[in-house]
């Protein structure tokens, strides 16, 4: 069994620093750094890698946490969206993916940038998103947000009112062994889409088999919200992984 450890506050002066939101921070700007170092060796324009970038990271804010509100179905329905905006608790993962998508998506469209070109940029977005992802879960592990079902077993935490799964301790180690693959898929060349596919082909389905260990998840049409999201997000694998196997243009 896994001991439930915490990290406090980071003071400084007046300023307190939560882990979570330091450790989040952290991982946007690793994620960015490594876009933009693979921009610069794949001969993309830099400048635009980085706005691409900026892009994603407000978008991907913006419906982390509108997206949160599907968690809170009673919230929705005794206030209303405006009202639970002022109430909703924490930000959703999969409103942070589905926000930098679209917001990815958007700024390419914006620059006109097309066909393989747009899936070079893209590429980009799918290597870095596990490596700057692992440190947002590193930091819902520090902090115990989702625990999951009571267990026993070597990979459950002594929560302080019993053993259970923490689902975010479970995607970091996710997360960890993707980074991993990831690296050794790297020393070779690969179309582009290549692992913008691959990352979404294997996360989708993680996430649906991780929902397993939720506790009573809120429901739409009978299936959890992280079922649904993870079945749209294999499906988007789907089209990428179809988009990359095109022929190449001579």
């Amino acid at each position: 069994m896994i001991p439930y450890v915490t990290l406090p506050p980071l003071i400084v002066g007046s300023v307190v620093i939560q882990p979570f939101a330091l450790l989040v921070s952290l991982g946007v700007l690793v994620a960015h750094f490594l876009l933009l170092g693979r921009a610069a060796r794949q001969a993309l324009v830099r400048s635009w890698a980085a706005e691409l970038s900026l892009t994603m990271v407000t978008l991907g804010l913006a419906g982390s946490v509108l997206f949160k509100l599907l968690y809170r179905p009673d919230l929705l329905a005794d206030v209303g969206c405006a009202g639970a905006l002022r109430y909703l608790p924490g930000i959703s993962s999969f409103g942070g993916l589905f926000g930098a998508l679209g917001g990815a998506w958007l700024y390419l469209a914006w620059r006109r940038i097309r066909g393989q070109d747009r899936l070079r940029y893209l590429d980009l977005v799918g290597f870095a998103f596990p490596f700057g992802f692992a440190f947002g879960r590193l930091g819902c592990a520090l902090v115990h947000d989702h625990p999951g079902r009571r267990a026993e077993g070597w990979l459950t935490v002594a929560y302080p009112d019993g053993a259970r799964y923490d689902l975010g301790l479970l995607e970091l180690l996710f997360l960890i062994s993707v980074c991993g693959l990831f690296k050794w898929l790297d020393r070779h060349p690969r179309r582009p889409g290549f692992f913008l596919a691959t990352v979404l082909l294997i996360y989708g389905p993680f996430r649906v088999a991780l929902d397993q260990l939720h506790v009573d998840p809120p429901r739409y049409g009978g299936l959890p919200v992280d079922v649904w999201a993870g079945v749209t997000v294999f499906s988007l694998g789907l089209y990428f992984w179809r988009r990359s196997q095109a022929p190449m243009p001579l």
